[in-house]
């Protein structure tokens, strides 16, 4: 994937997105322009590269739903730019739900949008897994080892050794562990002024409501059901690294 390379759907003869190509092409881009149908998300590569889509009301929203197939299949980098009035609210619901980076008006802010390739055009994301369940810790890397740098720790004792050595982008914890627990391991962790500023998503295994809330109490950044399906858990990987890009490009 070129690190300046991108690629851009919507109808460019509008005003907006002519002077949005216009600031890209400053910016050394090279830029493919790629029709708003089928034809044009055919022609996508099927590995992974940034992709704008700018959205309009007359857009296609099945055309939004083969982008977001393509993205699952390629591992793009997509970004929204611009909005659309009044979807039905299924449609609605679905736009929400793409990950995606996204722009919501024009004109675009192109410095916080090239900061944002620039970041997704780094190395991989590195991503700790600490479970006493063999099985768990093999299938995980499994789901998540293509698209994230996976690191594997069976117990909290050698997830803190390892953050001794090495660092981490984001740590999926298991909650109850037999030798050391997860808020026991978590403690250490914020304690620890090389790891403390490390998010952390606990792993558990009960969705009963007194027990989400039990683990929701400590300062995480969220949770994740081991019962959830792969695709899942690796959805909401993506999404926790999704939502902290869109943190830096808002602000």
């Amino acid at each position: 994937m070129a690190e300046r390379e991108l690629y851009v759907m919507g109808d460019t003869n509008r005003l907006v997105v002519k002077s949005f190509l216009n600031d890209l092409d400053k910016k050394s881009f090279k830029i493919h322009t790629v029709t708003p149908d089928d034809e044009g998300v055919a022609s996508l590569p099927d590995t992974k590269h940034h992709l704008i889509v700018c959205l309009a009301d007359s857009m296609d929203l099945h055309i939004l739903r083969k982008i977001d197939e393509k993205r699952e299949k390629s591992g793009m980098f997509l970004y929204l730019a611009g909005n659309m009035s009044n979807p039905p609210i299924d449609e609605e619901n679905f736009l929400k739900q793409i990950t995606a980076t996204r722009f919501p008006s024009f004109p675009l802010n192109i410095d916080l949008l090239t900061r944002a390739i620039d970041i997704n055009s780094n190395e991989k994301k590195r991503v700790l897994i600490v479970d006493d369940e063999p099985i768990l810790l093999r299938s995980a890397k499994m789901w998540l080892g293509e698209e994230f740098e996976v690191s594997l720790a069976p117990s909290g004792e050698v997830a803190l050794e390892f953050l001794n050595l090495h660092t981490a982008d984001l740590i999926l914890l298991d909650y109850r562990m037999p030798t050391m627990s997860g808020p026991e391991v978590l403690k250490k962790i914020r304690d620890n002024p090389r790891t403390k500023n490390i998010p952390v998503i606990f792993l558990t295994a009960n969705g009963k409501r007194e027990n989400i809330l039990d683990v929701m109490k400590f300062k995480i950044d969220g949770y994740i059901l081991k019962s959830q399906s792969p695709e899942e858990i690796k959805k909401a990987v993506q999404e926790f690294f999704k939502k902290k890009l869109d943190v830096l490009t808002e602000s």
